[in-house]
């Protein structure tokens, strides 16, 4: 049976990025895989015991020690908070994203589309969707601030749902969300 110390020291840290057994691209592809099948996808949701609900996903490799965990919680006036994070074994976080704002029912399917649409093409808007236009809502995402390195090492942003109405004055907000994250370790 394999048998791991609950939390990695910094050297420790530092030989298995040195080694190459980690990596920040290793982490990120960590991420798509697992987006792909959680919220967006449409699958089933766990309760955790801190009552959120979401998913937890192990790297599906011999030995692995990457666990994604995406949290939720939506109040019934659609008002909501989550994170996802990312972690080595039991050892702190590598990388988090948080999230809040608030979603009306009838803009939840071009949600999930865009941010599916974004994870299955593996591109990172700040961990959120692909801008998109169904022809009756407009999903918008404006990464306001990252690292010009990588925008998985530091991002800020906000995204909306806006119904199309041609002639309005002002647009009628479906929904949005605040998000902020960043990796948490050095990869260097």
């Amino acid at each position: 049976m394999f048998e791991h110390k609950s939390r990695l020291t910094q050297e420790e840290w530092a030989e298995l990025v040195k080694s190459g057994e980690m990596s920040l691209k290793r982490v990120k592809n960590f991420f798509f895989e697992c987006m792909v099948k959680g919220w967006a996808s449409g699958a089933e949701a766990e309760l955790f015991s801190f009552g959120y609900k979401g998913y937890q996903f192990r790297e599906e490799k011999e030995n692995s020690k990457l666990v994604l965990m995406d949290a939720y919680c939506v109040g019934d006036d659609g008002n909501s908070s989550g994170f996802t994070s990312i972690r080595y074994d039991e050892s702190p976080v590598l990388w988090t994203m948080y999230y809040l704002g608030e979603y009306s029912k009838e803009a939840i399917p071009i949600l999930k589309e865009a941010l599916l649409k974004a994870y299955q093409d593996r591109k990172f808007y700040g961990g959120r969707g692909i801008n998109l236009d169904d022809g009756k809502y407009e999903y918008c995402n404006d990464i306001g601030a990252y690292s010009q390195k990588d925008p998985f090492l530091f991002f800020q942003g906000k995204e909306r749902i806006e119904e199309i109405s041609i002639g309005a004055l002002e647009p009628d907000i479906k929904g949005w969300h605040e998000y902020m994250g960043k990796v948490l370790v050095n990869f260097e």
